[in-house]
């Protein structure tokens, strides 16, 4: 018997793997908005997914696009008579930009049919270079 192995499909555009959306709100202080990759809802061979299969898919993708940043992101308070400063490193990302974020962090809100999660400007991991590559998490 041939086993077989769930393979799921793979995205062949940005569009189509993060679909525009109005969001309807802004990021305050040093928040951020990240617009998560769409699940899947078939295989790449063709076979439709089960609504848990693809519900699991969401919740452990960690693959987002910025979406809206806070006016606080990258500064830091230094005391109460100077107004904020800019982080001496400078800004990690910008809007726009794919990242990787944590799985776990910050609160994920729902924007029509899309995921979509609030994390602190800190919390984002990585910068992704290809975010339609399907990448072992």
């Amino acid at each position: 018997m041939k086993e077989t192995t769930y393979k799921p499909h793979t995205f062949t555009s940005i569009d189509e793997a993060f679909p525009k959306i109005e969001l309807g709100e802004e990021a305050l202080g040093d928040h951020v908005v990240v617009q998560l990759k769409k699940a899947p809802k078939q295989t790449k061979s063709g076979i439709y997914l089960a609504v848990e299969t693809q519900e699991s898919e969401e919740f452990n993708n960690t693959i987002g696009r910025i979406i809206s940043m806070g006016p606080e992101c990258f500064q830091y308070f230094c005391d109460k008579t100077e107004m904020n400063k800019p982080w001496p490193g400078g800004a990690w990302y910008k809007l726009g930009d794919f990242v990787r974020i944590q799985r776990h962090g910050g609160q994920r809100i729902q924007v029509g049919e899309v995921p979509c999660q609030i994390l602190k400007a800190k919390e984002i991991v990585s910068l992704v270079l290809d975010p339609l590559k399907d990448a072992a998490l």
